[in-house]
């Protein structure tokens, strides 16, 4: 009978050990690698997510391909890369035949370096609130500042950009001479030169009575175009004075006058 139950007892301890063994040895590495698939398999799903969204933006930007190369052709159109003022003349010859207008001059001025916006001067109150020297040693006491009743406003800031500085951006001057039959024609002209292809800042406006037949008036606008890396060497053939139009001859643009800037 002892040796029944020691039998017994030996042989569930062997059980027990090959259940344990078992365990460690077989099971609970399936376990291990089951649960490293599964976080695996987690973090690949949260990947694959992120790609999605990715070629989902990509795939947005793509369609909308077409019409950025379009924005960038007409950008470059605006400013390129060259002083191209052949293209600036065929622009005012348009300008000028849509607005029923007489060219009779165009003159490109020298390239020059774009100068970013200076800051801000300090306001003449706050320079005058302080005293002089001369005010100080007099006996009289100075009267008490009257506020103001109401506060100049603060001029608007110019626009500044880190990418646009006198190494990226230049500007030549140009000035503009036509003979228009009335100040209608002469603003429809205008308005044509600022909303064409090439951006043209005008800068100044002035109109005298014109001295042909007729009641013309010669109007002259002066301003500046941009360029993006202009070269320097080609400002000597490409800023030299020139006089075009499509039906004013070159005896006209030797003649035109100087129109006086009105007050």
């Amino acid at each position: 009978m002892d040796k029944y139950k020691l039998s017994l007892i030996g042989a569930a301890l062997a059980a027990v050990v090959l259940i344990a063994g078992g365990w460690f040895v077989g099971v609970q590495p399936q376990l291990a690698s089951a649960s490293a698939a599964d976080a695996q398999r987690t973090t690949i799903e949260a990947t694959n997510a992120s790609n999605r969204g990715v070629l989902r933006k990509l795939e947005a930007e793509f369609r909308e391909l077409g019409r950025s190369k379009a924005e960038l052709a007409a950008l470059r159109k605006s400013v390129p890369a060259t002083a191209d003022t052949a293209g600036f003349t065929r622009q005012v010859d348009a300008a000028a035949t849509g607005a029923g207008v007489t060219l009779t001059s165009l003159t490109f001025g020298t390239v020059q370096a774009y100068a970013p916006a200076g800051e801000p001067a300090a306001s003449n109150g706050a320079a005058s609130a302080v005293p002089s020297s001369s005010a100080s040693s007099s006996s009289t006491p100075a009267p008490a500042a009257t506020p103001s009743a109401a506060s100049t406003p603060a001029a608007p800031q110019p626009y500044r950009n880190d990418q646009i500085t006198s190494s990226t951006f230049d500007l030549i001057p140009v000035s503009i001479a036509v003979d228009a039959a009335s100040w209608v024609q002469a603003l429809d002209f205008t308005k044509r030169m600022q909303h064409s292809d090439r951006l043209f800042l005008v800068d100044t406006l002035s109109q005298t009575a014109g001295e042909g037949k007729g009641p013309s008036q010669a109007w002259s606008l002066s301003g500046y175009v941009y360029v993006v890396h202009a070269a320097s060497g080609a400002s000597s053939s490409s800023t030299a004075s020139e006089t075009a139009s499509s039906g004013a001859s070159s005896e006209t643009s030797a003649t035109a006058p100087t129109a006086p800037t009105n007050g």
